[in-house]
């Protein structure tokens, strides 16, 4: 959880006195099971500072504080993210707050600083930016090989799809692909640093 605060250029984004943003940030629970699932590169994944700043930006959307109220009844739409991908918001009427976040639902909505400035809605799963997908599919699948032959024996690749998608069992999942079992990034340190 220290990669956020050891980090100049996430501590100094989440410092600026004007930021307005809506983030996203993984549950500890989701966080867990993300570093458990890459297993002995779990401290790689930490310490690639492409890989959490990717996470990081993927996460943060700036521009508006968007409440959990305001994203279910502007959905669907597409959020650009400081990463400059785009994050899906779909109604869910299953969903805690009526919507999930490319394909994760809300845990807990609404922490927002004082000023109103900054939400933050912890989600259930983890959101990758699509140019980390391949490189958490390959950690996954170096962490658990076993594993990774059973997915590519239980359903075979078709000739055009990666083979990182098949290893990861994403292959064909769309937007949900880019929900991962966790983060690098914990929400307890990005709540720190915005409330």
């Amino acid at each position: 959880m220290g990669v956020i605060r050891g980090d100049d250029y996430m501590t100094s984004y989440l410092k600026k006195p004007d930021l307005v943003i809506t983030a996203f940030p993984s549950t500890n629970a989701a966080t867990k099971s993300f570093l458990s699932s890459v297993s002995k590169y779990a401290g790689v994944a930490l310490q690639n500072e492409t890989f959490t700043r990717g996470v990081f930006g993927h996460m943060i959307v700036p521009g508006k504080a968007w409440t959990a109220a305001e994203l279910a009844k502007a959905a669907p739409l597409n959020l650009k993210t400081l990463h400059g991908d785009l994050l899906r918001v779909t109604k869910s009427p299953e969903a805690p707050y009526g919507v999930l976040i490319d394909g994760s639902p809300i845990a807990l909505a609404n922490q927002a600083a004082a000023d109103g400035k900054v939400v933050l809605h912890l989600v259930e799963g983890n959101l990758f930016p699509d140019d980390s997908l391949q490189q958490v599919a390959a950690w996954r699948t170096a962490s658990h090989p076993t594993a990774a032959m059973k997915l590519q024996e239980a359903a075979p690749a078709a000739k055009d799809a990666p083979a990182a998608a098949v290893a990861s069992g994403s292959a064909g999942a769309g937007a949900g692909a880019r929900v991962g079992a966790g983060a690098a990034a914990g929400a307890a340190a990005l709540l720190a640093l915005l409330l």
